[in-house]
């Protein structure tokens, strides 16, 4: 992803002083979300700090489709809620960035338990208010972007390997709550690349320190019990359902293959707005 993602230049001071809990106002244009109570991110409905077991990621090619806001709308319809919509573009313009972020944030508001997640660009998130952050792998260090967006978003991080997260520095492995690991299988966004398989999940597992595990690459309906079976607490897709025929009924036939979520983690709890995590 962008090397310069939540880079703010000149901007830093200004952003940072929309931190969530800032009574600094937010910028013109920017979408409102209405109040979560004690638990930030979590929408009217959903359990506390509960993370949703089902992530839809985009690609660059998948936001500049004419019909995208179209799509995420039917998406979000069907799934009734508990779904994370990611806004991931490597190299699509902020401008566009913004403006998409802004249409996926006014239909996640009428969905309970839907969620809205920036990849990479905390700058971005602060703007939109995002419910979470998630960053690439050779992203910025977890604990400056916890340190940039405050305590409330959920912040996670890509891995491929188990040694990714025994290299982490303590601070970082403090300020993630949860894993999205892969690739599994072979996937149509990393073509000629194999897949690690559902091994990969028992092995950043066994040194995740009881994170929640998201798996992604190449998983249909039909292989969301592999990775569940191996200690996913849900997937992520992206082919998968924006390519489908009808991506609505694919969003459908996900959620129906995942098992029904268990209680919260700790790791996911959140602390009162205005204490330390």
């Amino acid at each position: 992803m962008s090397a310069d993602a939540g880079c703010f230049g000149e901007a830093d001071s200004d952003l940072r002083s929309r931190i969530p809990g800032s009574s600094e106002p937010a910028p013109p244009g920017s979408p409102k979300r209405p109040n979560p109570g004690a638990s930030a991110g979590a929408r009217p409905g959903s359990p506390e700090g509960a993370l949703p077991r089902l992530h839809l990621i985009t690609d660059d090619r998948i936001l500049s489709l004419p019909e995208f806001p179209t799509m995420v709308r039917a998406v979000i319809e069907a799934a009734g809620g508990g779904i994370a919509l990611h806004l991931r573009g490597p190299t699509t313009s902020g401008r566009t960035l913004h403006r998409l972020a802004v249409v996926v944030e006014e239909g996640v508001r009428t969905a309970p338990a839907t969620r809205l997640f920036i990849n990479d660009r905390v700058d971005l998130a602060l703007l939109v208010a995002a419910d979470g952050v998630h960053l690439p792998a050779a992203g910025l260090p977890p604990a400056e972007a916890r340190r940039i967006l405050g305590a409330e978003p959920t912040l996670g991080l890509s891995t491929h390997a188990a040694d990714e997260i025994l290299r982490l520095d303590p601070p970082d492995r403090r300020a993630i709550e949860y894993l999205l690991v892969g690739t599994l299988f072979p996937s149509r966004s990393h073509p000629g690349r194999g897949g690690a398989g559902v091994g990969l999940l028992r092995e950043v597992a066994a040194v995740a320190g009881g994170l929640p595990l998201i798996g992604i690459g190449g998983i249909t309906p039909a292989r969301v019990a592999e990775a569940t079976l191996e200690g996913a607490a849900g997937v992520a897709v992206l082919g998968g359902v924006w390519d489908a025929p009808d991506p609505a009924r694919a969003v459908r036939e996900y959620l129906a293959a995942l098992p029904e979520p268990p209680a919260p983690p700790p790791a996911l709890a959140r602390a009162p707005k205005g204490q330390p995590r």
